[in-house]
Protein backbone atom coordinates (compact mmCIF):
# COMPACT_ATOMS: atom_id res chain seq x y z
CA UNK A 1 0.00 0.00 0.00
CA UNK A 2 1.52 3.38 -0.46
CA UNK A 3 3.34 4.71 2.42
CA UNK A 4 1.38 8.07 1.42
CA UNK A 5 -1.86 6.89 1.28
CA UNK A 6 -1.56 5.65 5.15
CA UNK A 7 0.03 8.40 5.80
CA UNK A 8 -2.70 10.59 5.05
CA UNK A 9 -5.14 7.96 6.77
CA UNK A 10 -2.96 8.56 10.41
CA UNK A 11 -3.78 12.07 9.68
CA UNK A 12 -6.95 11.77 9.41
CA UNK A 13 -7.17 9.53 12.10
CA UNK A 14 -5.29 11.68 14.40
CA UNK A 15 -7.78 15.03 13.95
CA UNK A 16 -10.73 13.10 13.18
CA UNK A 17 -10.52 10.27 16.07
CA UNK A 18 -10.50 6.45 14.83
CA UNK A 19 -13.97 7.30 14.22
CA UNK A 20 -13.33 8.36 11.04
CA UNK A 21 -12.19 4.65 10.16
CA UNK A 22 -14.30 3.00 12.35
CA UNK A 23 -17.64 4.49 10.50
CA UNK A 24 -17.76 3.71 6.63
CA UNK A 25 -20.08 6.77 5.97
CA UNK A 26 -17.79 9.43 8.10
CA UNK A 27 -14.43 7.56 6.45
CA UNK A 28 -16.32 8.22 2.97
CA UNK A 29 -17.14 11.97 3.93
CA UNK A 30 -13.57 12.71 5.42
CA UNK A 31 -11.17 10.57 2.64
CA UNK A 32 -11.78 12.65 -0.63
CA UNK A 33 -11.05 15.57 1.47
CA UNK A 34 -7.97 14.59 2.61
CA UNK A 35 -6.87 12.59 -0.14
CA UNK A 36 -7.07 15.84 -2.54
CA UNK A 37 -8.71 13.56 -5.61
CA UNK A 38 -5.70 11.25 -5.92
CA UNK A 39 -5.68 7.34 -4.61
CA UNK A 40 -8.86 6.59 -5.87
CA UNK A 41 -7.78 2.89 -6.36
CA UNK A 42 -6.68 2.68 -2.96
CA UNK A 43 -9.90 4.51 -1.20
CA UNK A 44 -11.90 1.89 -3.40
CA UNK A 45 -10.24 -0.53 -1.40
CA UNK A 46 -10.60 0.77 1.77
CA UNK A 47 -14.60 1.68 1.49
CA UNK A 48 -14.80 -1.67 0.63
CA UNK A 49 -13.03 -3.03 3.40
CA UNK A 50 -14.98 -1.15 5.58
CA UNK A 51 -18.38 -2.32 4.35
CA UNK A 52 -17.19 -6.10 5.37
CA UNK A 53 -16.65 -4.50 9.08
CA UNK A 54 -13.01 -5.78 8.84
CA UNK A 55 -11.92 -2.14 10.67
CA UNK A 56 -14.11 -3.11 13.53
CA UNK A 57 -13.02 -6.67 14.05
CA UNK A 58 -9.31 -5.44 14.10
CA UNK A 59 -10.06 -2.90 16.01
CA UNK A 60 -11.94 -4.84 18.76
CA UNK A 61 -10.25 -8.14 18.67
CA UNK A 62 -7.71 -9.65 21.55
CA UNK A 63 -6.22 -11.71 19.20
CA UNK A 64 -4.91 -9.75 16.39
CA UNK A 65 -2.72 -12.03 14.36
CA UNK A 66 -5.44 -14.85 13.85
CA UNK A 67 -8.40 -11.90 13.52
CA UNK A 68 -5.62 -9.88 10.73
CA UNK A 69 -6.04 -13.99 8.70
CA UNK A 70 -9.50 -14.37 9.00
CA UNK A 71 -9.82 -10.51 7.45
CA UNK A 72 -7.77 -11.55 4.46
CA UNK A 73 -9.45 -14.19 3.39
CA UNK A 74 -12.94 -12.60 3.92
CA UNK A 75 -11.90 -9.81 1.24
CA UNK A 76 -10.45 -12.40 -1.13
CA UNK A 77 -14.51 -14.01 -0.75
CA UNK A 78 -16.01 -11.11 -0.33
CA UNK A 79 -14.84 -8.56 -2.39
CA UNK A 80 -12.78 -10.53 -5.20
CA UNK A 81 -9.44 -8.72 -3.92
CA UNK A 82 -5.75 -10.86 -5.06
CA UNK A 83 -4.08 -12.28 -1.98
CA UNK A 84 -1.79 -9.29 -1.87
CA UNK A 85 -4.55 -6.49 -1.91
CA UNK A 86 -6.27 -8.44 1.11
CA UNK A 87 -3.23 -8.58 3.16
CA UNK A 88 -2.21 -4.96 2.37
CA UNK A 89 -5.50 -3.86 3.19
CA UNK A 90 -5.58 -5.55 6.63
CA UNK A 91 -2.49 -4.61 7.54
CA UNK A 92 -2.34 -0.92 6.98
CA UNK A 93 -5.83 -0.79 8.77
CA UNK A 94 -4.00 -2.90 11.62
CA UNK A 95 -1.37 -0.27 11.71
CA UNK A 96 -3.64 2.97 11.36
CA UNK A 97 -6.36 1.45 14.18
CA UNK A 98 -4.05 -0.45 15.93
CA UNK A 99 -0.19 0.50 15.96
CA UNK A 100 0.52 -3.27 14.87
CA UNK A 101 3.32 -3.14 12.01
CA UNK A 102 3.82 -7.02 12.02
CA UNK A 103 3.18 -8.08 8.17
CA UNK A 104 0.28 -10.47 8.48
CA UNK A 105 1.78 -14.15 7.12
CA UNK A 106 0.32 -15.67 4.42
CA UNK A 107 -1.23 -19.25 4.61
CA UNK A 108 -1.23 -21.53 1.97
CA UNK A 109 -4.74 -22.30 0.81
CA UNK A 110 -6.30 -25.92 1.15
CA UNK A 111 -7.93 -27.12 -1.92
CA UNK A 112 -11.53 -28.18 -1.02
CA UNK A 113 -12.19 -32.06 -1.31
CA UNK A 114 -15.58 -32.85 -3.68
CA UNK A 115 -18.35 -33.30 -1.48
CA UNK A 116 -19.03 -37.23 -0.60
CA UNK A 117 -23.05 -37.92 -1.19
CA UNK A 118 -24.44 -39.43 1.91
CA UNK A 119 -27.49 -41.78 1.77
CA UNK A 120 -30.91 -40.44 2.76
CA UNK A 121 -31.69 -41.53 6.58
CA UNK A 122 -34.99 -40.98 9.04
CA UNK A 123 -34.21 -38.05 12.02
CA UNK A 124 -33.00 -39.79 14.92
CA UNK A 125 -32.95 -38.02 18.24
CA UNK A 126 -29.57 -38.44 19.50
CA UNK A 127 -26.79 -35.53 20.72
CA UNK A 128 -24.52 -36.47 18.57
CA UNK A 129 -26.09 -36.93 15.25
CA UNK A 130 -28.30 -34.55 13.42
CA UNK A 131 -29.96 -35.41 10.13
CA UNK A 132 -30.41 -32.77 7.75
CA UNK A 133 -33.17 -32.32 5.15
CA UNK A 134 -31.71 -32.27 1.94
CA UNK A 135 -32.61 -29.78 0.60
CA UNK A 136 -33.04 -26.58 2.52
CA UNK A 137 -37.22 -25.26 1.70
CA UNK A 138 -38.15 -21.77 2.48
CA UNK A 139 -41.04 -20.73 4.12
CA UNK A 140 -43.35 -17.83 5.53
CA UNK A 141 -44.19 -17.67 9.35
CA UNK A 142 -45.52 -14.22 10.75
CA UNK A 143 -43.33 -11.66 8.81
CA UNK A 144 -40.34 -13.38 8.07
CA UNK A 145 -38.83 -16.38 5.73
CA UNK A 146 -37.58 -19.09 7.27
CA UNK A 147 -34.99 -21.59 6.12
CA UNK A 148 -36.33 -25.26 7.37
CA UNK A 149 -33.09 -26.95 9.00
CA UNK A 150 -35.38 -30.13 10.77
CA UNK A 151 -37.70 -31.98 9.87
CA UNK A 152 -39.19 -34.16 12.84
CA UNK A 153 -42.81 -35.81 12.53
CA UNK A 154 -44.95 -33.47 13.08
CA UNK A 155 -42.55 -30.16 13.91
CA UNK A 156 -39.91 -28.20 11.88
CA UNK A 157 -36.61 -26.43 13.03
CA UNK A 158 -36.79 -23.55 11.50
CA UNK A 159 -34.18 -19.85 11.34
CA UNK A 160 -34.69 -16.46 9.64
CA UNK A 161 -33.20 -16.21 6.22
CA UNK A 162 -32.22 -13.15 6.84
CA UNK A 163 -30.89 -11.02 9.72
CA UNK A 164 -33.75 -9.71 12.04
CA UNK A 165 -31.67 -7.22 14.25
CA UNK A 166 -28.21 -6.10 14.96
CA UNK A 167 -27.36 -6.22 18.70
CA UNK A 168 -24.97 -6.97 21.21
CA UNK A 169 -24.88 -10.16 22.71
CA UNK A 170 -24.43 -9.13 26.01
CA UNK A 171 -23.01 -5.97 27.88
CA UNK A 172 -20.14 -8.34 29.61
CA UNK A 173 -21.04 -11.88 30.05
CA UNK A 174 -21.35 -14.46 27.82
CA UNK A 175 -23.73 -16.83 29.06
CA UNK A 176 -27.05 -16.95 27.05
CA UNK A 177 -28.79 -17.57 29.70
CA UNK A 178 -28.06 -14.16 30.81
CA UNK A 179 -27.64 -12.49 27.82
CA UNK A 180 -29.45 -9.63 25.97
CA UNK A 181 -29.98 -11.44 22.85
CA UNK A 182 -31.85 -14.47 25.20
CA UNK A 183 -34.38 -11.69 26.59
CA UNK A 184 -34.92 -9.98 23.16
CA UNK A 185 -35.77 -13.38 21.91
CA UNK A 186 -38.12 -14.30 24.30
CA UNK A 187 -39.95 -11.13 24.57
CA UNK A 188 -39.58 -8.44 21.76
CA UNK A 189 -39.84 -11.36 19.15
CA UNK A 190 -41.78 -13.87 20.47
CA UNK A 191 -44.44 -11.18 20.74
CA UNK A 192 -43.79 -10.03 18.05
CA UNK A 193 -46.12 -13.07 16.71
CA UNK A 194 -50.20 -12.75 17.12
CA UNK A 195 -51.97 -15.67 19.37
CA UNK A 196 -52.07 -18.04 16.27
CA UNK A 197 -49.10 -18.06 15.45
CA UNK A 198 -47.66 -18.38 19.49
CA UNK A 199 -49.55 -21.66 19.30
CA UNK A 200 -47.73 -23.39 16.74
CA UNK A 201 -44.06 -22.36 17.90
CA UNK A 202 -43.22 -25.46 20.12
CA UNK A 203 -40.97 -25.33 23.53
CA UNK A 204 -37.15 -26.26 22.94
CA UNK A 205 -36.20 -28.55 25.61
CA UNK A 206 -32.25 -27.40 24.90
CA UNK A 207 -32.96 -23.86 26.02
CA UNK A 208 -36.06 -24.03 27.51
CA UNK A 209 -37.54 -20.89 25.56
CA UNK A 210 -39.90 -20.94 22.22
CA UNK A 211 -37.31 -18.54 20.33
CA UNK A 212 -33.53 -19.25 20.87
CA UNK A 213 -30.12 -18.60 19.30
CA UNK A 214 -28.39 -21.83 17.54
CA UNK A 215 -25.68 -23.09 19.10
CA UNK A 216 -21.93 -23.98 17.51
CA UNK A 217 -22.89 -27.47 17.03
CA UNK A 218 -26.10 -26.66 15.27
CA UNK A 219 -24.38 -24.31 13.08
CA UNK A 220 -21.72 -27.07 11.97
CA UNK A 221 -24.47 -29.54 11.73
CA UNK A 222 -27.49 -28.31 9.73
CA UNK A 223 -25.43 -26.37 7.18
CA UNK A 224 -23.75 -28.03 4.64
CA UNK A 225 -20.93 -25.39 3.86
CA UNK A 226 -20.08 -22.11 4.92
CA UNK A 227 -21.77 -20.12 1.75
CA UNK A 228 -24.96 -21.89 2.95
CA UNK A 229 -24.26 -20.47 6.53
CA UNK A 230 -23.99 -16.88 5.10
CA UNK A 231 -26.76 -14.12 6.19
CA UNK A 232 -27.77 -10.72 4.81
CA UNK A 233 -28.89 -7.44 6.37
CA UNK A 234 -29.89 -5.64 3.44
CA UNK A 235 -27.77 -6.68 1.11
CA UNK A 236 -24.99 -6.93 3.40
CA UNK A 237 -23.55 -9.99 4.69
CA UNK A 238 -22.95 -9.97 8.23
CA UNK A 239 -21.96 -11.78 11.12
CA UNK A 240 -24.27 -13.46 13.92
CA UNK A 241 -24.63 -15.13 17.12
CA UNK A 242 -24.71 -18.24 18.38
CA UNK A 243 -25.12 -18.93 21.58
CA UNK A 244 -22.32 -21.03 22.60
CA UNK A 245 -19.60 -19.35 24.52
CA UNK A 246 -16.09 -18.15 23.43
CA UNK A 247 -13.04 -19.41 23.90
CA UNK A 248 -12.67 -16.54 26.60
CA UNK A 249 -15.52 -15.14 28.98
CA UNK A 250 -16.12 -11.73 27.09
CA UNK A 251 -16.61 -13.78 23.91
CA UNK A 252 -18.91 -15.75 22.46
CA UNK A 253 -19.18 -18.11 19.59
CA UNK A 254 -20.63 -16.53 16.11
CA UNK A 255 -20.57 -17.05 11.92
CA UNK A 256 -18.62 -14.64 10.35
CA UNK A 257 -20.04 -12.88 7.13
CA UNK A 258 -18.22 -15.87 5.19
CA UNK A 259 -20.40 -18.24 6.60
CA UNK A 260 -17.02 -19.41 8.70
CA UNK A 261 -18.07 -20.58 12.41
CA UNK A 262 -15.49 -18.65 14.90
CA UNK A 263 -15.15 -19.96 18.63
CA UNK A 264 -14.92 -16.32 19.87
CA UNK A 265 -12.42 -14.32 20.82
CA UNK A 266 -12.28 -12.21 17.90
CA UNK A 267 -15.17 -10.19 18.90
CA UNK A 268 -16.26 -9.29 22.19
CA UNK A 269 -20.19 -9.96 23.52
CA UNK A 270 -19.86 -6.39 23.75
CA UNK A 271 -19.52 -5.15 20.14
CA UNK A 272 -22.30 -3.88 18.44
CA UNK A 273 -22.01 -5.24 15.28
CA UNK A 274 -23.57 -8.32 16.16
CA UNK A 275 -26.95 -9.60 14.52
CA UNK A 276 -29.31 -11.85 15.21
CA UNK A 277 -30.93 -15.11 13.80
CA UNK A 278 -33.84 -16.68 15.70
CA UNK A 279 -34.44 -20.40 15.85
CA UNK A 280 -37.67 -22.03 16.73
CA UNK A 281 -39.64 -25.27 16.78
CA UNK A 282 -43.02 -24.91 14.38
CA UNK A 283 -46.03 -27.06 15.14
CA UNK A 284 -46.85 -28.52 11.77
Amino acid sequence: MDKNFVNILQQMVAKETKEAILNPAKCKAFIKDYARGEYKKEIKWLLSALDEKVQIAINDTDDLQNCKLVQVKILKDECGFSDDIATNIVDMLAFVLRGNTTKTVKQQEKKEEPPVKQPIVQPVQNDDIIVRPKEKSIITFGAYQWLVLDEQNDKKLIITQDIVKKMRFHGSSNVYKNSEVRKYLINDFYNSFNAQEKARILHDPETNDNIFLLSRKQAENYFTSDKERKATSNGWACFWWLRTPGIYSHSACFVWGNGSISVGGTFKVSVNGGTVRPALWLKL
